[in-house]
């Protein structure tokens, strides 16, 4: 059995020019969907993936344990745990190690998530390519708080108060800062004193203090220091990644497939489905039957009207179908799991062509 169906998806990528947006805050529910990068102004989503380090002859640095590791320069990770029992979302405990898998204290502010290692101070920031053995004092760490950014010392004293929408990184002993990016006016200002250096206007350029292409997944991250990977788990469900309507890193129709992986939807009751799948777009009733609909649009798509339609007797899943805007898949009246080709990725596709197959459940 085939099942065609019409989806358009648009991803949207974070902006490149500092002053055009408002960035929201990275939680989502009390949840980290989204980690900030070195350079301020480009986002890292969690990949449902776990991540460590290894040495080139494959000896493991930093286990596998942990839903991000980004290098911060001087032979410094950043290890990101993940959230308990969410695989696409970031846990808020972050820790620091260097390259030979040593952890590093450090300590902020009650409330407050770190967001990335600001500056290792003036020593360390000019010799980015010197391996650090511990943190030195002088070290900054860029923190976030209600949707707002500040810095602290290693100490968790305040070196800036989390009252930023922006702080970037200009030089050793100087940040750019913007308070309010409506209508946004960047200011370069010295870190101890606070005294403003410079006006910047509207717009500003921000630069990484790391090349920006050494804190992604690229797998090499320093010399003879690599990124390594475990994808083990990927067919998990996650209610609240379905309920927030993502479409990145997984797609809906295929957090979807995890689901059918997962449960028995053909039998299912009723209230069981509102528990995992959340409260629908739209029901019918009528008598001894309704019928649920769930919209698979995201707030960043392009329009169009898609979504999952489960249909009920006497309070139980009785079959499903996809539908769009004015045409349904072929219903469902069996527990099976979708079967979507190796090569297809349905993040950022039009795809009204593609074919997905179903297969019997296991």
């Amino acid at each position: 059995m085939q099942l065609r169906l019409i989806s358009v998806f648009a991803l949207w990528f974070l902006p490149l020019q500092a002053g055009a947006f408002n960035y929201a805050p990275a939680y989502q529910q009390d949840l980290v969907r989204e980690l900030l990068q070195l350079d301020g102004r480009s986002w890292k989503y969690c990949t449902g993936n776990k991540y460590g380090i290894a040495n080139v002859a494959g000896r493991v640095i930093i286990p596998t344990n942990f839903s991000d590791v980004t290098y911060e320069g001087n032979g410094i990770f950043l290890a990101t745990e993940t959230e308990p029992g969410h695989r696409y979302y970031f846990g808020k405990n972050r820790h620091l190690y260097d390259r030979d898998g040593n952890e590093l204290q450090y300590k902020i502010p009650q409330g407050c998530l770190l967001l990335n290692v600001f500056s290792f101070g003036s020593t360390a920031d000019a010799e980015a390519q010197t391996p650090l053995l511990r943190l030195p004092e002088d070290t900054l760490l860029q923190i976030e708080k209600n949707g707002q950014r500040g810095l602290c010392d290693i100490h968790g004293c305040l070196a800036l108060p989390p009252e930023n929408e922006r702080i970037y990184y200009s030089k050793p002993g100087f940040a750019v800062v913007c308070k309010n990016s409506s209508p946004g006016r960047f200011t370069e200002i010295e870190i101890k004193t606070g005294a403003i250096s410079r006006e910047l206007g509207q717009s500003y350029r921000s630069k990484s203090r790391v090349p920006i292409f050494t804190t992604s997944y690229s797998g090499e991250l320093f010399p003879d220091r690599k990124l390594i990977c475990d994808r083990s788990g990927e067919e998990l469900f996650d209610r609240d990644y379905w309920r927030e309507k993502r479409i990145y890193p997984i797609a809906p129709e295929r957090m979807f497939n995890h689901f059918l992986h997962q449960y028995d939807f053909i039998g299912m009751p009723e209230t069981t489905v509102l528990d995992l799948l959340g409260k629908p777009d739209k029901i019918k009733k009528e008598s001894e039957n309704s019928e649920f609909f769930y919209s698979l649009n995201n707030a960043g798509c392009l329009r169009s009207s898609h979504g999952l339609k489960v249909y009920f007797s006497q309070e139980k899943v009785q079959r499903w179908c996809f539908y769009s805007e004015n045409n349904e898949t072929e219903s469902v009246s069996k527990n099976v799991v979708l079967d979507f080709p190796e090569h297809q990725n349905l993040v950022g596709k039009i795809w009204p062509e593609d074919v997905i197959k179903l297969k019997p459940k296991l």
